[in-house]
């Protein structure tokens, strides 16, 4: 059976590590990190985006990915297996009633982020070599509508990429 390491099947090997155990004990260990009561919650399914979404989208918190550039490695195949170094942004999502708290939700759940992904495969969901983290951005704050219960949202993504292989099983 082949197994293809293309932009599709990254992005839905990713979704499985947030909704994993994996990234499960990441968020523990980033909230017995800090001590300041700002509690990290878990996020369900229907909040994973894999397609770029417009405007805010609550409930929060969220994530969304987006695939930026694949590049396709010349000259550096083997066994007729294509390689490929695909670039994803994910952008954690939060709000609360401060800035200053609003601005710590998003840096923590990068930072989990970051901790599950540092030096990981995504196999066996997809043929691939350990994750390289690119850069991490982030936002300016953005008010929500009045009336509202929460009225800071802020944003912060972590840029990676997935180099892959195309494989035969």
């Amino acid at each position: 059976m082949r197994r293809y390491g293309d932009v599709g099947t990254v992005k839905a090997a990713l979704k499985t590590l947030l909704l994993g155990p994996d990234f499960e004990a990441a968020l523990t260990a980033v909230e017995q990190r800090f001590t300041d009561g700002v509690h990290l919650e878990r996020v369900p399914d229907a909040q994973i985006a894999t397609a770029e979404l417009t405007g805010l989208r609550p409930p929060f918190p969220y994530v969304e990915m987006v695939a930026g550039v694949t590049s396709f490695r010349d000259g550096d195949q083997f066994e007729g297996a294509e390689r490929a170094d695909h670039v994803i942004a994910l952008m954690w999502w939060a709000d609360a009633d401060d800035e200053e708290t609003a601005t710590k939700l998003v840096e923590r759940y990068v930072l989990a982020t970051r901790k599950a992904l540092i030096g990981g495969l995504l196999a066996p969901l997809v043929p691939s070599f350990p994750v390289r983290i690119v850069k991490e951005e982030l936002s300016p704050v953005t008010f929500r509508k009045e009336g509202t219960s929460r009225v800071w949202v802020k944003t912060k993504l972590i840029e990676i990429v997935v180099p892959t292989h195309d494989t035969e099983e």
